[in-house]
């Protein structure tokens, strides 16, 4: 979405209002539950609002709770199967451990008047408030219905309590996930040397013996319209295009243990000193064999991977240190489809479009007669399939869509890794 020119602050908003919206439906159910159940103090009077406030900012809290966790996983399928249980502990291990307290006390202080039991009941009970965001919303409905909470709490922390809690947690875990959103794709800094990418010696040597693997001979004579095209990009006259790579260069390395115990570096460069321009309106086909560094080079120009030297700009906008502006003018057909499986064709291309800033007149008949969306939709043989689910779609009919989602909006610049893989294009 970040590629498709979707800024993190509207995708946040964006998820976090639907996720409050999707929630509200428990919220409402758990409102008409109270006269169901005859609990008056929850639904009378000013306590109603009380309650109301309580149970809408804990909602918020919790999304932004888990929004944090999510960042703990590397995979969605992990994430859903953990965090169920995570919150389900969250809210019972408070309620156990209070109960099992209250119970050891009755037991051994069956006289006591909340002294000073009551003073370390009220610790238990601040902590999980702080600490957990079922904490807060506990301590606020058990405020309110007044006769549920006493026992020997003499310190339980008030409704006001609540809420600041859980505003200040669902402020935190904010600034925390937007942090880590916002710095795995930092503001960088286009460096044309790489010197330094070529270390020498082992980084560890078992047999005391020091091997260095050569990359090969990088020093290649150029074609002479390569050598023109590459010194005047140079020179900044290509500027003015679309696209402009300049002295891109990729290394990937790991290290091997050889066959006499030594370790070594393994450097495989993917891409080395690639500068090239794309003018307006110009299709440009890059052709190379497999593992010639083609994908490398469009990871490099996405900011999928960063590149150890050189620049590219889209518009004049560079990858590196402006990739939030560059993005407005760029789109990308992955060689891995990017699709919602349970998402129609026609809301697809509908919410790419208006990502990328298609006036809704022209994604509706209603005013100008004209949709873009199910134009395209045909252009691309996709049109009968509109209200089906990508998930039912087949492979080369992922592709038209992806293909669609690309070519929504106009981009400056549309990259297509291998587009047409398992589609048969004669009738295209």
């Amino acid at each position: 979405l970040h590629i498709m020119g979707c800024s993190h602050k509207a995708y946040w908003l964006g998820t976090f209002l639907a996720d409050f919206i999707i929630l509200m439906i428990p919220a409402f159910l758990l409102f008409i539950s109270w006269p169901i159940l005859g609990l008056e103090k929850y639904y009378t009077g000013v306590n109603i609002l009380a309650n109301m406030i309580i149970v809408f900012v804990y909602t918020a809290n919790l999304i932004s709770f888990a929004y944090l966790c999510s960042f703990l996983f590397g995979s969605y399928k992990a994430c859903i199967s953990f965090m169920p249980i995570l919150m389900l502990m969250l809210a019972v291990i408070p309620n156990f451990v209070y109960s099992i307290y209250t119970q050891i006390e009755s037991i051994f202080q069956p006289d006591s008047d909340g002294d000073p039991g009551s003073v370390l009941a009220s610790v238990i009970t601040w902590f999980f408030m702080i600490i957990s965001p079922q904490g807060g919303l506990y301590t606020g409905l058990m405020e309110v219905g007044e006769d549920l909470h006493r026992l020997d709490i003499a310190l339980w922390p008030p409704v006001y309590a609540s809420v600041l809690t859980m505003c200040i947690q669902a402020a935190v875990y904010t600034s925390i996930y937007y942090y880590l959103d916002v710095s795995s794709l930092p503001i960088l800094t286009p460096s044309f040397t790489h010197s330094h990418l070529r270390p020498e010696g082992d980084v560890e040597n078992k047999g005391n013996e020091s091997e260095a693997v050569d990359e090969g001979d990088l020093s290649l004579p150029l074609d002479e319209d390569v050598s023109a095209e590459k010194n005047l990009i140079l020179k900044g006259e290509k500027d003015h295009d679309a696209l402009v790579v300049q002295r891109l260069r990729k290394v990937y390395q790991n290290t091997v243990e050889s066959s006499t115990g030594a370790w070594k570096i393994n450097r495989v460069v993917a891409v080395e000193d690639m500068s090239m321009s794309i003018p307006r309106g110009e299709v440009f086909g890059l052709l190379g064999a497999n593992g010639a560094g083609k994908t490398s080079l469009i990871n490099m120009i996405t900011r999928s991977s960063v590149p150890d030297c050189g620049d590219a700009r889209i518009n004049g906008k560079s990858v590196l240190s402006a990739f939030d502006h560059a993005s407005r003018f760029l789109s990308i057909v992955t060689q891995q489809n990017s699709l919602w499986d349970n998402m129609t064709v026609y809301t697809h291309v509908f919410v790419f479009a208006f990502i990328r800033g298609v006036p809704y007149k022209y994604l509706t008949n209603s005013e100008s007669g004209y949709n873009i969306v199910d134009n395209l939709l045909r252009l691309l043989q996709l049109y009968e399939h509109r209200h089906k689910l990508s998930k039912q779609l087949s492979g080369g009919q992922k592709r038209k869509l992806c293909t669609a989602i690309a070519l929504i909006g106009e981009p400056a610049v549309i990259l297509l890794d291998e587009p047409s893989a398992g589609i048969f294009c004669l009738h295209l």
